[in-house]
């Protein structure tokens, strides 16, 4: 693929992206894409030949940046900080909002698309042995994979869980990732 191919592949996207964050699932047409990015909708159509190949490529291109802004935070971090800073990273990442605004119309969307399903399905999956993996690698050796996987279920879905339920935890954004810092380090053994 050529790198102009790939900068109008993106264009495209982010531009799809943008129209979702703001105007959600009922904004986002192939045409309201084409006009926001300033290409013909046929142009937009010889990428992405429909709705469905574009949210595939969105969640993809999203998720992957989303990784790539993760591992840079943590590649700061010492590993005896990583489960609070994984923690803290969730509760108070400053994108943390517009990446909600995304997820709650790719949720709406996957309800009744079944390739959006799938993919939010396949990044959880991901994202659960990822967390596991790193959780394993800082877990006493006598931690039992049990306590793994709680951790694990405590973790995965506090980003967009708390930042939608926010307003009506009693606890603030630090007071929970003592608390859950606490938890998980307890749970893996440390």
């Amino acid at each position: 693929m050529s790198v102009k191919t790939e900068q109008k592949m993106e264009r495209i996207i982010v531009t799809a992206l943008h129209i979702l964050a703001e105007q959600g699932d009922q904004g986002l047409t192939m045409r309201q894409v084409a006009k926001r990015a300033q290409m013909s909708l046929s142009n937009v159509q010889y990428y992405f030949r429909n709705k469905d190949v574009l949210l595939a490529a969105l969640i993809d291109f999203y998720l992957n940046e989303s990784y790539e802004t993760y591992h840079q935070f943590m590649a700061t971090v010492s590993e005896q900080d990583q489960v609070e800073a994984t923690i803290r990273f969730l509760l108070t990442n400053p994108d943390m909002e517009f990446v909600c605004r995304v997820f709650k119309e790719l949720w709406a969307i996957s309800e009744r698309n079944e390739v959006v399903k799938k993919h939010l399905a396949d990044h959880y999956r991901f994202y659960a042995k990822q967390l596991g993996n790193g959780l394993q690698a800082l877990a006493s050796p006598a931690c039992p994979q049990q306590n793994i996987d709680q951790a694990v279920s405590l973790i995965l879905p506090l980003g967009e869980g708390f930042n939608i339920t926010r307003e009506a935890i009693p606890l603030d954004a630090e007071a929970l990732v003592r608390f859950l810092t606490a938890e998980v380090l307890r749970l893996i053994g440390r």
